[in-house]
């Protein structure tokens, strides 16, 4: 039969928490007013209290929101505190446990999280505590058997302890939830969605016929250690087991068949060791799970001393031989690139001296052309045998002297006009003298002669690098006189001469 009609409304009311006395009772009901984000309506503990007859008074407790659930009232057993679930900000994720203080003057303190130990980043609900303040609630974030489990949390010093599992048969594979126990009769119920019922989530009752025991979820680390090269076994070896911290828990020493077993606590880390005279040691990392009664491999190899330096001088010979062979590779391969290089270097060097070659012969060819078309427009200059002369009115000296008479200095002049118009005609004067005096003599009254025509030369505008001056002396005559008296005056003035020829043309 319904409760109250002032209890029970429109909205849905849930799960509940009564005083002793039965004059106060804490339940939940939806709001009616949904999240504009998600449209959903969430849940709210209210309060309510039995005055002449009637619920009276029911009022929402002040830390429901319109944003959250406040949901699953349960009180302790002095009734001073009162403990629900929420998935209001600040948790450990999804839903979580939470208590508050309720005051004397039936005001309330601030929610406090159970933290940590209790909750997790999934769902801690249905809260329920015994005559000894244990805690019982339904999880599926704590190791279970799946979805919802009952977990139970022993209370120490005013603090909950690290949640057992309840075990079946009281769990499933499916949602367990919802607990409340007798102390007086040792039964109670819960809700569970599990196959065989009537529906979706009903009730169960329980009856307990003997005291629960819970123990601590334990695995097997089980192995044998093994010379790495023979596979035999190793006795006489010392197996460690070590904690997550690196402290030694249990320490064994190998039988004849190597074989070693440790027992080990769920949900940790390990280490094993192993160590052995002449051999080096080994070790593994062992990370137990959530599985009861689990067996793990902890088998361990161990390599001999001996071994690992033969390895060593097998590895450094194979290393010395490998750096050999790859030295000579690259000693041969360096060479077949220098090689490479030095051909690649001669047919290079081919290609541009013959590069060179071709353009010195065209610049070559365009000099001589440019000559030629000098000499053919430049009456004064000619060919002549195998020489280039530049041809002006005889040049001649007077009789046993040097200088520059003035009918010379005008051919002198034609010579110095065509060299400023050819800048890269370079000219030797060769100077000649007849037979008369004797030969130091007149080749060195020669010399005087071609270096006074260079002077003039210099001295009317033409670099003195472009002037060669030679005298000849008698040694080069036009007429030939036996004697001094064999030729005429006329003769020897003839071979009282002067040559421009051109020694040198850019």
């Amino acid at each position: 039969m319904p409760l109250s009609s002032t209890i029970n409304s429109k909205m849905h009311e849930g799960t509940f928490t009564i005083t002793k006395d039965r004059k106060t009772i804490y339940f939940t009901r939806n709001s009616k007013k949904k999240t504009e984000k998600d449209k959903i309506s969430n849940l709210k503990i209210y309060r309510a209290e039995y005055v002449d007859g009637a619920w009276k008074n029911i009022i929402p407790l002040p830390f429901n929101s319109d944003n959250f659930s406040t949901e699953h009232p349960a009180l302790s057993p002095d009734e001073t505190k009162l403990y629900f679930a929420s998935d209001r900000e600040g948790g450990f994720g999804s839903f979580d446990l939470y208590v508050v203080n309720i005051q004397k003057d039936g005001f309330f303190g601030n929610p406090v999280n159970l933290g940590k130990e209790i909750n997790t980043d999934k769902k801690e609900q249905f809260p329920f505590l015994d005559e000894d303040g244990n805690l019982y609630f339904a999880s599926n974030g704590h190791p279970g058997f799946g979805l919802l489990d009952l977990f139970l949390s022993k209370t120490e010093n005013g603090k909950f302890k690290s949640p057992d599992n309840l075990g079946l048969p009281v769990n499933s594979g499916y949602d367990d939830f919802s607990l409340s126990l007798d102390p007086n009769t040792n039964s109670g119920y819960f809700s569970s969605n599990r196959p065989g019922g009537k529906g979706s989530d009903d009730i169960y009752s329980l009856l307990e016929t003997k005291p629960l025991l819970i123990e601590d979820c334990k695995q097997l680390i089980t192995g044998t250690l093994t010379d790495k090269t023979t596979k035999l076994p190793l006795a006489n070896a010392a197996i460690q087991l070590l904690d997550a911290s690196g402290k030694m828990i249990k320490k064994i020493i190998t039988s004849a068949d190597a074989s070693y077993k440790f027992q080990i606590a769920c949900s940790n880390q390990y280490t094993i060791t192993a160590h052995k005279e002449d051999y080096e040691d080994n070790s593994k990392i062992i990370i137990s799970d959530t599985e009861r009664n689990a067996t793990i491999d902890g088998s361990l190899t161990l390599y001999s001393v001996k071994e690992r330096e033969a390895l060593k001088v097998k590895e450094a010979l194979a290393k010395k031989e490998e750096t050999e062979k790859l030295a000579l590779a690259k000693a041969e391969k360096l060479k077949e690139l220098e090689k490479a290089n030095e051909l690649e270097r001669i047919q290079k060097e081919k290609q541009i001296a013959i590069k060179q070659k071709a353009d010195l012969e065209k610049e070559e060819r365009e000099r001589l052309k440019k000559i030629e078309e000098v000499i053919a427009t430049e009456e004064a200059i000619v060919k002549e045998s195998e020489r280039i002369i530049i041809k002006t009115e005889e040049i001649h000296f007077d009789y046993s002297l040097w200088y520059v008479r003035r009918e010379a200095r005008e051919r002198l002049g034609k010579v110095v006009a065509i060299m400023k118009q050819n800048p890269g005609m370079v000219i030797e004067i060769g100077t000649h003298t007849d037979i008369r005096g004797n030969e130091e003599y007149n080749r060195d009254l020669s010399q005087k002669r071609a270096n006074s025509a260079k002077e003039f030369m210099v001295k009317n505008g033409i670099t003195a690098d472009r002037i060669i001056a030679k005298g000849y002396g008698e040694s080069q005559p036009i007429v030939k006189c036996e004697t001094e008296e064999s030729c005429s005056e006329e003769d020897h003035e003839w071979n009282r001469r002067c040559e421009m020829v051109v020694v040198k043309w850019q």
